[in-house]
């Protein structure tokens, strides 16, 4: 392995010493330096040019005896033949100022050939330590992505950011919306690399929720995968089949099914099968670098995760506890949204042990980091208590006592209707908000305010 990092073919010893001796020879060009990479070079050039850079953060043009003045110092380790052997740099130097940039860019290619043999060694050692072979690819193309983008040579300069954002800003193209109001005007929409969390305790609704707006996203003609880790796909497919058909969900599974409920199916089944190949459901996926192939793969612009805490752990972190490993996940999941720009819709457990509203990190089971790398988080609660719901009715214009207390007992008997607080609880990009959102069993939907005014 050793040999093979070091192999000369990965270098061009002429074409370093060039540059050296160019700069030397041709003290303007040495404002390259303000930007040229150490890791162009190797061995002793590179720490040659760790030294022209020293220096030329105190002298602007510097000569031959100026820097065999810094190298000399005991930090440098170079002996006095090294030395010495500059001046054969400046009287062979084969360039010009002209070739400057031509003959960096060999180099450059060079550090990425470099870079890429690093990467492959350390897959390659960490393969022989036992580490599985999928996660371990997964690993290695992420960062040989870097090549073909290009992402190591240079920032996007002012100039390059600005007409980014006017193209942005010029781009007419309806935003894609969530189809609740809350959201849709207080997020702006389903919006690309974001990282949406939705959560509640068992049984509130999290996934009627995250279902309702996938059905949404895809009437707009968007590509949407759902990563079900609690239902398989033919039950994910049987809940939107629900939806539209309006069959109650008892009837599914009871298979007790009229001529008309065969009807209301076939007409719904051909509704959603219009949707092939941008309604994508996988219940095989169990760790965050499956779900990351799927969504290289497939380029989906929404991933729901159903749910979060369901996730294993990579190999090789099995050993660490629930909450570092759901860090992990999480942050995983950020970095996807960007890498990939999609966004992420993620379910999570809320902690039984608390009582009242929802609010914060503390509420989320196993790992307050979920809350920390979300752009947005949706809580669902369960109102039982009157003042509590009159609260949450004061956005959307009030409700008397009766009224509360006729909604109160329903929610409590739960049966074919309930009641929750939707609560945005954090918006990195704009303002929260709560409001009541009636969730309908035996169809499994969710109407907000005004939603119900449309049924």
């Amino acid at each position: 392995m050793d040999n093979l990092k070091n192999d000369s073919r990965l270098k061009n010893k002429t074409a370093e010493q060039d540059v050296i001796g160019l700069m030397l020879l041709e003290p303007e060009v040495q404002t390259a330096l303000d930007t040229m990479p150490i890791s162009l070079f190797t061995d002793t050039e590179k720490t040659i040019v760790q030294g022209f850079k020293e220096v030329h953060g105190k002298i602007e043009n510097i000569t031959l005896v100026e820097l065999m003045e810094e190298l000399k110092k005991p930090s440098y380790d170079l002996d006095i033949t090294t030395l010495t052997e500059l001046t054969k740099f400046v009287s062979e130097c084969t360039i010009t100022k002209y070739h400057l940039n031509k003959t960096l860019k060999v180099l450059s290619n060079l550090r990425k050939k470099r870079e890429f043999v690093e990467y492959a060694i350390e897959s390659i050692e960490k393969l022989l330590k036992g580490a599985e072979l999928e996660s371990q690819t997964i690993e290695l193309t992420n960062k040989l992505e870097r090549f073909i983008q290009c992402k190591n040579d240079s920032i996007n300069g002012v100039n390059s950011l600005v007409q980014k954002s006017m193209n942005r800003l010029e781009n007419t193209d309806i935003q894609t919306k969530f189809g609740y109001s809350l959201l849709d005007k207080n997020i702006g929409g389903v919006k690309p690399g974001d990282y949406t969390i939705i959560g509640a305790k068992s049984g509130v609704g999290k996934t009627t929720l995250a279902l309702n707006i996938a059905l949404n996203v895809l009437e707009q003609g968007k590509k949407v995968l759902i990563i079900s880790r609690e239902m398989t796909d033919v039950d994910v497919f049987d809940r939107f089949a629900t939806m539209v058909s309006k069959i109650p969900s008892m009837k599914f599974r009871n298979k007790d099914f009229t001529a008309d409920d065969w009807k209301k199916f076939v007409n719904a089944s051909g509704y959603l099968g219009e949707y092939e190949g941008k309604l994508l459901i996988d219940n095989d996926s169990t760790k965050i670098s499956d779900i990351i192939k799927l969504v290289r793969r497939y380029k989906p612009d929404l991933v729901v995760i159903d749910y979060l805490q369901l996730l294993s752990a990579e190999d090789g972190s099995k050993l660490e506890n629930a909450e570092r490993i759901i860090a992990n996940i999480s942050r995983n999941i950020r970095t996807m949204t960007l890498k990939y720009n999609c966004h992420v819709m993620a379910l999570v457990q809320l902690n039984n042990s608390f009582k009242g509203m929802p609010h914060g990190e503390n509420v989320i089971r196993q790992s307050a980091t979920v809350y920390q790398d979300a752009t947005a988080v949706i809580y669902l609660h369960d109102l039982e208590d009157k003042e509590e719901l009159k609260f949450v009715y004061s956005s959307v214009g009030g409700i008397g006592d009766t009224e509360a207390e006729n909604i109160i007992k329903n929610n409590k008997s739960k049966k074919s209707m309930s009641v929750y607080a939707f609560k945005l609880d954090k918006n990195r990009n704009g303002a929260t908000g709560i409001e009541p959102i009636t969730f309908i069993r035996p169809n499994f939907k969710m109407y907000d305010n005004d939603g119900l005014k449309n049924i």
